[in-house]
């Protein structure tokens, strides 16, 4: 095999124990570990789906397409099918690329989820109802299908999991062993152990999503180990191999950037090189980079459009409020510099004592921090105690420099400090870091238990009886904390608990306790089940909202609340709110239909008043859509609400030309078309300006002998004449009867001020331009 001429071959010291482990096999002990890493993971097989599982698995469509799907999977954003669905553009900043563990996915699909098979269209069906019927079954049937096939493999996905997860232990435990703790392997199979059972990793492990980390950390390792052999026999094979796990470590997930400068440093430690040859030497690894490099802008180039913070989400920016926008003055107390630093020596106190653990440490969990806050400078301290430490074992070219080369590499990507994630903290993120936070955790522990020793002191049995009392809690937690990740509802109905103060932990809360709800819908005889979950859902959302005004999906479900809990103008309110925020919501298209599907049935029994204000309650969810508008102002007119047809006509323009012209030309706009709307608006103006005709006043005066108990009769005949010196009189009259038959109404007062208000100041008349209608009610 070819070698090359670089640094003559350095010879590894023989492998020795420390007589702290009674097993010296390496085979026996990694069976050990695999069985305790696997072990711990077993009651999370039967786990469904969690978190961001949903978006990255069964609503992704490249997924969903099985191996077909892969280059399409290679060639674009992690979340591009999201996007796509939800019609965003990029909404991370720098984007996600991270294909290698969906590329997984893809692959079970392909494997274990059944091909859907559409029903034939009914017999005799013509072009029109073929389409409906393939629509649908493209659109609602195959989704359903698909839901549920991933529903009944969840197992064999989360199976794949524990696999893996195995496997990444066994390179793991080789690695450390064999290269890095030769000289006492007691403690490569304590950090591997201790690193198998951290219960910091259930995130990571019973979260299908987070098979990136798994995948990155196989890849890492074995980049590490192919690069310490080619360090050691200067055989090319070793290069390209180690070459090719860096690029797959970072196809797996970014973090492997800190792969540019570890092995460096774990060939000067370990294998006594000068530092520059270990930098020269390492140069050609890094065709790896540039070759990802390449893949990565093709598939989302520099993924660097520039935020506005006006519409940035503080979800997507936890330090948003601390940020001027406009100029204008933060919107919270606080410095972003110092809030960051707090957060540092929480990811080591999770380390030390993983209790309780979170899936979300999101905004408003922590409160920011300013630099007269002495948890600040407490972190501040711990940080630069530990960087000092790291330096001063580097000189040394200690082992345990090696150990917190690996911590503060990966932590370096994650802390928000050199770069913002978007993030303020998460379990899954330390994952990488959390080895060397082992590696040193199984140093102190052997070291520990030497000393004790020579102190005539059962150091040996001291250490190993505190490996396995360390190993048992850890495992313990973890199986606890595993069957919280079964599914959304158990992840966040007992997280929010434990941070009540993040928006996105009460939010999936409350959407959560809403879905319980309407399993109950159709069942008539348990509907008061409903009521009750959207009353524990519709707390949690408030408080959702409350943290964060700008949330949309809360927003969303809040308005299931109240509308399940027939508080039809609330629901209204929350759904218009998400509009605000997320024009066009695909979701907010499907709510408005809930008050047209009531609209419709009241204009047919005539109830007009009903209809337009359910039409009224559409338009403002979906006012995107002409229809609602058109049969709002259509209804309006019908249940003689003159002005707020002609209002409702006027929005429909604005919303059909104006904004679909110069805003949103890809909107869809439902039935209805802009010229519809135009048309329409057209003949309200003209119905305007002949407001006073004779045929006009007479159908008003018509309906208050037909119907004179009618208090919108009178109202609107009052109004009518109201806008005609001439019938000023009448107008008086019928308001006068309006306000009768309806003690008080402000909309009576109203015309009335109006009235007086003209009266006092009348335009000029044109007796010419109107014919007053005789008491008959005839024109002359």
């Amino acid at each position: 095999m070819a070698k090359t001429n670089a640094a003559a071959p350095f010879k590894q010291a023989e492998l020795a124990s420390g007589g702290l482990i009674p097993v010296k096999s390496f085979w026996i002990q990694a069976a050990i570990i695999i069985l305790v890493g696997a072990g711990l993971y077993v009651n999370s097989i039967g786990n469904w789906y969690a978190l961001d599982d949903e978006i990255i698995i069964h609503k992704n469509r490249y997924v969903m397409d099985g191996t077909s799907g892969i280059s399409d999977i290679m060639g674009k954003d992690a979340y591009a099918s999201f996007y796509e669905s939800m019609g965003v553009e990029q909404q991370l900043s720098g984007g996600r690329y991270r294909p290698l563990s969906i590329v997984s996915f893809a692959i079970e699909t392909q494997l274990f989820i059944k091909t859907f098979s559409p029903a034939p269209p009914p017999p005799g069906a013509d072009e029109q109802k073929i389409k409906e019927h393939n629509d649908y079954q493209e659109k609602v049937e195959k989704v359903r299908f698909e839901k549920m096939e991933n529903q009944r493999i969840a197992p064999v996905r989360h199976g794949f999991q524990v696999f893996y997860y195995a496997v990444s232990l066994l390179l793991l435990f080789y690695f450390l062993r064999n290269f890095i703790f030769r000289f006492n392997t007691d403690i490569a199979f304590i950090a591997t152990l201790l690193f198998a059972a951290h219960p910091i990793h259930t995130e990571v492990i019973a979260n299908v999503k987070s098979r990136d980390e798994i995948f990155s950390l196989i890849f890492v390792t074995l980049t590490f180990i192919f690069y310490f052999r080619y360090d050691l026999g200067k055989e090319i094979k070793d290069l390209a191999i180690a070459a090719g796990c860096l690029l797959l470590a970072l196809l797996s997930k970014e973090y492997a950037l800190a792969m540019i400068f570890l092995p460096i440093i774990g060939v000067v430690i370990f294998h006594k090189r000068k530092l520059r040859q270990a930098i020269t030497a390492f140069l050609p690894m890094l065709l790896a980079v540039v070759i990802y490099g390449g893949m990565r802008y093709n598939a989302v180039g520099l993924a660097r459009t520039p935020v506005n913070l006006k519409t940035q989400d503080i979800l997507n920016d936890p330090y948003l409020n601390l940020k001027k926008i406009d100029g204008a003055k933060p919107k919270e107390k606080g410095n972003i510099t110092a809030s960051k630093i707090n957060r540092l020596d929480d990811y080591l106190v999770l380390l030390v004592f993983p209790h309780p653990l979170s899936s979300d440490y999101s905004y408003r969990h922590f409160p920011y921090s300013g630099f007269n806050d002495p948890m600040v400078w407490l972190s501040f301290f711990i940080y630069a105690v530990l960087i000092w430490w790291a330096w001063t074992l580097w000189r040394r070219r200690h082992p345990l420099a090696f150990a917190l080369a690996i911590y503060f590499g990966f932590f370096a990507l994650i802390a928000n400090i050199f770069m913002d994630i978007g993030a303020t903290m998460g379990e899954r993120l330390i994952y990488h870091s959390s080895l060397g936070f082992v590696m040193v955790l199984a140093w102190g522990i052997v070291k520990g238990a030497e000393w004790l020793k020579t102190k005539n002191l059962p150091g040996m049995a001291i250490g190993a009886g505190l490996v396995v009392v360390i190993t048992g809690l850890y495992g313990f937690k973890t199986i606890s904390r595993n069957p919280d990740w079964h599914d959304d509802y158990t992840l966040f109905s007992r997280d929010v608990k434990y941070v009540s103060e993040s928006a996105l932990t009460n939010g999936n809360a409350g959407a959560r306790y809403m879905d319980k709800g309407i399993a109950f819908k159709d069942d008539s005889l348990h509907r008061d089940s409903l009521v009750y979950y959207a009353k524990i859902a519709e707390k949690y959302l408030l408080k959702a909202v409350e943290i964060n005004p700008k949330y949309v999906n809360s927003y969303l479900n809040l308005g299931l609340c109240y509308y399940y809990q027939k508080d039809y103008p609330r629901a209204a309110q929350s759904w218009s709110l998400a509009e605000e925020y997320f024009h066009d919501h695909p979701l907010t298209n499907e709510y408005a239909k809930f008050f047209t599907n009531l609209g419709f049935p009241a204009g047919t029994r005539k109830d007009y008043d009903s209809a337009s204000v359910y039409f009224g309650w559409a338009a403002m969810v979906d006012p995107w859509n002409l229809d609602n508008w058109n049969n709002y102002a259509g209804t309006s007119f019908m249940a003689l609400k003159f002005a707020q047809a002609k209002d409702a006509f006027n929005k429909g323009h604005i919303y059909g030309y104006e904004l679909k012209a110069r805003i949103a030309p890809n909107i869809s706009l439902g039935k209805a078309t802009v010229q519809d709307t135009l048309n329409v608006a057209a003949m309200m103006s003209k119905l305007n300006e002949g407001f006073g005709s004779a045929n006009f006043f007479n159908e008003l005066q018509q309906k208050t002998f037909t119907e004179p108990r009618n208090f919108r009769s009178w109202l609107s005949y009052g109004m009518a004449c109201t806008n005609q010196p001439a019938f000023w009189a009448t107008a008086e009259s019928s308001l006068e009867k309006a306000l009768e038959l309806k003690p008080g109404d402000p909309e009576v007062l109203k015309a009335i001020a109006d009235l007086e208000a003209k009266k006092a100041a009348p335009p000029p008349a044109d007796p010419a331009a109107q014919t007053p209608p005789p008491p008959d009610g005839k024109t002359k």
